[in-house]
């Protein structure tokens, strides 16, 4: 009678154990968290719809570019041109810029992308005229269709810091206009400069 009933709870237990949760061995909870972790890492690193936004800068662009030393003074006016291109299969954007500062010529290198991770876009700029790097970071509105980039630069003359921001939008297909404000020493905001890049049809 006893094994009679044994055999039932044996039977009953191997019936119902799928039912039961099972816990996972230690190797294969860790391989789990390396596949959602690798899962993650994957969608990460895909470029997706902020990414699409940077296709609207692929071309070639001339430049006209004003910029205040002092807010008080008139401008100095100088001509460019800018080449952007998608690298890494869309996932940064990559331009060279062909101008002139202060008589001499000018080269520049800008690499603009968006994080996922930290979901915004980001901004690096070297150049010819310094050994610094200048990057800057930011987001964009779709409501507005602008883009807000703030930045903080070392001046080599000063030894100090100068906060920097951005506003950029596309005033249409073809034009794209950039305006960069900066602070005075009395810590007064004023545009510093301004780009308006046409395209090159």
């Amino acid at each position: 009678m006893k094994s009679r009933n044994l055999f039932i709870v044996l039977m009953s237990l191997a019936i119902l154990s799928p039912c039961f949760p099972q816990e996972n061995s230690p190797q294969e909870a860790a391989q789990d968290e390396m596949a959602a972790q690798m899962e993650m890492f994957e969608k990460l690193s895909r470029p997706g719809e902020f990414h699409k936004i940077l296709e609207d800068f692929v071309g070639t662009w001339n430049s006209t570019v004003k910029m205040w030393m002092d807010p008080s003074a008139p401008p100095t006016v100088s001509k460019g041109t800018a080449t952007n291109k998608l690298i890494f299969d869309g996932r940064f954007l990559y331009g060279e810029y062909l101008g002139e500062f202060m008589g001499s010529p000018f080269k520049g290198i800008n690499i603009m992308g968006y994080d996922n991770a930290k979901k915004e876009f980001f901004s690096i700029w070297i150049d010819n005229t310094t050994t610094g790097l200048l990057s800057s970071t930011g987001s964009y509105d779709p409501q507005e269709k602008k883009f807000y980039f703030e930045a903080v630069a070392f001046d080599p003359i000063s030894g100090q810091t100068l906060e920097m921001r951005e506003e950029s939008y596309f005033a249409s297909k073809d034009e794209y206009i950039s305006i960069t404000y900066t602070k005075s020493k009395e810590g007064q905001e004023f545009k510093n400069m301004e780009i308006r890049y046409t395209r090159i049809k």
